[in-house]
């Protein structure tokens, strides 16, 4: 399992938490906890598939100029 799965997983499991939480004790500290866990699996979540997606990607495919040329210094 990697670990763009797991906090998939984890947020998913958080949500429910926080679902039960707002329905049994709308005013819990615990219900906040919950929420914001649950944000900051979602966002990691995105963050390892997009590492994924960036060194799955072929650095000499890029079209344009190198890095060099882009970075825009004029000597």
């Amino acid at each position: 399992m990697n670990w763009v799965r797991t906090f998939q997983i984890a947020a998913a499991v958080l949500a429910v938490v926080s679902i039960y939480l707002f329905f049994t004790d709308p005013r819990s500290d615990y219900l906040f906890a919950s929420i914001i866990l649950m944000i900051c699996a979602g966002f990691l979540a995105y963050r390892f598939h997009l590492m994924e997606r960036v060194k799955g990607r072929n650095p000499t495919s890029r079209k344009g100029a190198s890095l060099e040329d882009a970075s825009g210094d004029k000597d």
